[in-house]
């Protein structure tokens, strides 16, 4: 069958395989010695880099090919091979196992390019250099791939017997084997190759057995001479008890066929975990797993159900060090079907263990809840501190700073408990120009936050409050920032912060500290605080 023509460019080569560090410039100083050089393409990825590479004159892109292709560039070998635009019909291209660890690149394209013109041909190699003693050779027509398979099948070559053939895509491919050989394990690592024949004897003919160890573990394959008789083996020995062990047989199968089923077992069991598993969080710590599930076992048959704890270390009086698990106070409890769990997933909400609200949701798998989490922290980022009421809302915008992540102020420990500390501060934004101070209406009185109906103020409102008393404290430069980083506190320690101006203008000048220290390295930053002591 002869192959389409394909549209190339005519003096255009590629080049793969290199390394991440090359540059342009390297690329150059490598091809100029073969002609003149009328561009020069490099591309890179995390993973990859490669090159297009224009001559002027289209005999040098061949003797390039030729010379560079398979050639250790910055300890690697490059691919050299003619740029097309679309690929060739695989009939063309021929695969060629079996070839000798000693044989270079350039020999190997010698070899073959007596057949025909060589599109690209490349020999294999390992992430150390070390050959895998198998290439590809891509022809323009098959004709030239048929002849080349005709003349080197089964030829010897520096001692080794060729296998070339046409190369054959891995989603056509078609073990022969596959159905008739049986990968075994459970036996013991006692067993030889003859007792394993032994035991697969009775369901036909075995062709071959071969048995592995893995650390101490044995296991093995069985090749029968037809599918049925590995068949019957397989439903005949799986399972079994002999003597003191469980054989375990299955149908071999390839590890990228193995991967795709294990992936296909995987998300159908995921999906099932998503309809009946559950998770609890708030537990107390005195709950068990037995306790736990006389609590859940009301609302239906339970698969399995588990406490999530953690390695808790204490010394006694004499410093020797004790080891025990403490609850985490989550769990997960696996309901036999969909329906129980949904009713337990509502009930649970509504009761109060050990006088603790649970949260109870429906489980989920760890990159979908990286998601949500990226998804949430996407969205906290693109919110601004908050803006003070119309009361407080100057006549031109004041300059708002992105709320930062939560402080590292050391907490004012006359009325207020410890406050969060930030694992990185955000480096400085510039500050603009001073701008017009607003006029704060002297006569409004501020709202009287009660501790006790804490529930009841939203962030929005103690951010409108505690705005203007910032303000009077600091200047418009810097008020957004220290509002956003004192709301980061909890609810009740920004009331005691409204309520008593003595306790926030300490912890303001805490802010101002962490801020000096955040943007020491920017003169402009650092001149706004210098007004602020």
């Amino acid at each position: 069958m002869q192959n389409k023509p394909v549209a190339k460019i005519p003096a255009q080569l590629y080049m793969g395989g290199l390394d991440l560090r090359v540059k342009e410039a390297d690329l150059y100083n490598l091809l100029k010695r073969f002609g003149d050089i009328s561009n020069i393409r490099l591309c890179r990825d995390n993973t990859s880099s490669y090159a297009f590479i224009a001559f002027k004159d289209p005999e040098v892109s061949t003797q390039v090919q030729r010379e560079l292709n398979g050639f250790e560039f910055r300890n690697k070998h490059i691919h050299v091979s003619k740029a097309i635009q679309q690929q060739w019909e695989t009939v063309a291209n021929i695969f060629v196992k079996n070839i000798p660890d000693s044989v270079t690149p350039k020999e190997f394209g010698e070899l073959f390019s007596k057949f025909g013109s060589i599109i690209s041909c490349k020999l294999c190699h390992d992430t150390e250099g070390k050959s895998l003693s198998y290439g590809f050779v891509q022809y323009e027509s098959s004709e030239y791939a048929e002849t080349a398979i005709k003349n080197m099948n089964g030829k010897y070559w520096k001692g080794n017997e060729l296998i070339v053939q046409i190369f054959v895509p891995l989603g056509l491919r078609i073990n022969a084997t596959a159905n008739s050989n049986l990968y075994v394990r459970g036996f013991p690592s006692h067993y030889i190759e003859d007792d394993l024949r032994n035991a697969f004897a009775p369901y036909g003919k075995v062709l071959s057995v071969a048995i592995m160890l893995d650390n101490g573990r044995a296991y093995g394959f069985v090749c029968f001479s037809t599918a049925e008789e590995a068949r019957a083996a397989c439903e005949g020995k799986n399972n079994t008890q002999d003597h003191d062990f469980v054989w375990y047989v299955m149908p071999h199968m390839s590890k990228i066929h193995r991967k795709k089923v294990l992936r296909e077992q995987y998300l159908m069991q995921v999906d099932e975990w998503k309809k009946k598993n559950l998770y609890i969080k708030n537990l107390d710590k005195s709950i068990d797993e037995n306790r736990l599930y006389d609590i859940c076992k009301e609302y239906g048959p339970i698969k399995s159900l588990k406490i999530c704890k953690m390695e808790n270390i204490k010394y006694d009086s004499d410093g020797n060090c004790k080891k025990e698990a403490v609850s985490k106070e989550i769990a997960y409890v696996h309901f036999e079907n969909e329906h129980h769990a949904s009713i337990a997933m509502n009930e649970l909400q509504k009761k109060l263990i050990e006088g603790k609200k649970l949260y109870v949701a429906k489980w989920k798998p760890r990159d979908a809840m990286k998601k949500i989490i990226g998804q949430f922290k996407t969205q906290k980022n693109m919110k601004f501190p908050i803006m003070p009421n119309r009361g407080f809302m100057p006549t031109r915008a004041v300059p708002i700073f992105p709320i930062m992540g939560k402080s590292n102020i050391m907490p004012y420990q006359q009325h207020m408990p410890r406050a969060r500390v930030p694992r990185t501060i955000n480096p400085p934004i510039p500050p603009p120009p001073p701008m017009h101070i607003p006029i704060v209406n002297e006569q409004k009185k501020p709202l009287v936050f009660r501790v006790d109906n804490i529930d009841q103020y939203s962030i929005r409102d103690l951010g409108e409050n505690l705005y203007p008393i910032v303000l009077k404290l600091t200047n418009p430069q810097v008020v957004g920032k220290i509002t956003g980083m004192l709301l980061e506190m909890d609810k009740i320690e920004v009331i005691n912060l409204i309520n008593d101006e003595s306790i926030l203008r300490a912890r303001v000048g805490e802010a101002v500290e962490v801020l000096k220290k955040a943007w020491a390295q920017n003169k402009d930053a650092l001149a706004v605080l210098s007004s602020l002591g």
